[in-house]
């Protein structure tokens, strides 16, 4: 029984407003000598020290004095916001970025595509064009080679 006084103290004093109303550090500070007590041994204050109703008084103006002012609180939440607006930002700054730097890559890498077939086809044309010139110079030594054994033959009869 004097467990679950002890958690439900616990649970009030943890819920601060109108929990630490209704029970006080000194009155926790009780029950966990009881508690002890009941555990066999004689004196609770081995274990924890006692409360004055000073000590409670000074407690309780020095948690008042940590709670944080409410201008101040807005102000963090503002900063907070900002900064996870500027975080976004940032994030939406770096895909554009990112989308663009691909964008460059696929160009690069068609225009580079495009080079090539480029070179192809002027080694294409130029081997054709190779082909043909060496075509026609083979024809025309062939021809004057032709005309060359044609002029060299003697027909019988004319001299």
């Amino acid at each position: 029984m004097l467990a679950m006084v002890l958690q439900k103290q616990e649970q009030l004093l943890g819920a601060g407003g109108i929990g630490q109303t209704m029970v006080g550090l000194a009155q926790y500070r009780a029950t966990l000598g009881r508690f002890i007590e009941s555990a066999g041994f004689r004196d609770s204050s081995e274990f924890f020290r006692e409360i004055t109703p000073e000590t409670e008084q000074a407690l309780a103006q020095a948690q008042g004095q940590q709670q944080p002012d409410p201008q101040m609180m807005m102000m963090q939440q503002q900063l907070q916001m900002q900064m996870q607006t500027e975080q976004a930002r940032a994030q939406n700054d770096i895909q554009i970025a990112q989308a663009k730097a691909q964008a460059d890559i696929q160009l690069q890498r068609e225009k580079a595509l495009a080079d090539i077939e480029l070179q192809r086809e002027k080694a294409a044309a130029s081997l054709q064009l190779k082909t043909a010139e060496f075509q026609a110079e083979a024809q025309l030594k062939a021809a004057k080679v032709g005309a060359e054994i044609t002029g060299n033959v003697q027909i019988p009869g004319t001299y």
